[in-house]
């Protein structure tokens, strides 16, 4: 049911990709004002990006198989 589903679901694939930038990944987050990302087994397969160590994002709350991270935009300017 989601609007644009093919689209979106490219855009989760490029955000977490290691080789996207963390300007890009940024610019993502502004664009779909996005508060929290989930990092369960699904995304963690979709790329190597070292998620823990972004500065957009800040652990909020973990299990063994997942992970939720709030979104720490950077001032625009």
């Amino acid at each position: 049911q989601t609007l644009d589903f093919y689209g979106k679901s490219k855009m989760v694939q490029e955000f977490f990709d290691e080789s996207t930038s963390e300007a890009r990944r940024q610019q993502i987050l502004q664009q779909y004002n996005v508060s929290y990302i989930f990092y369960g087994p699904a995304e963690q397969a979709l790329g190597g990006y070292a998620i823990g160590d972004s500065t957009l994002l800040q652990q909020v709350f973990s299990t063994p198989l997942a992970k939720v991270y709030k979104v720490k935009l950077k001032a625009e300017g």
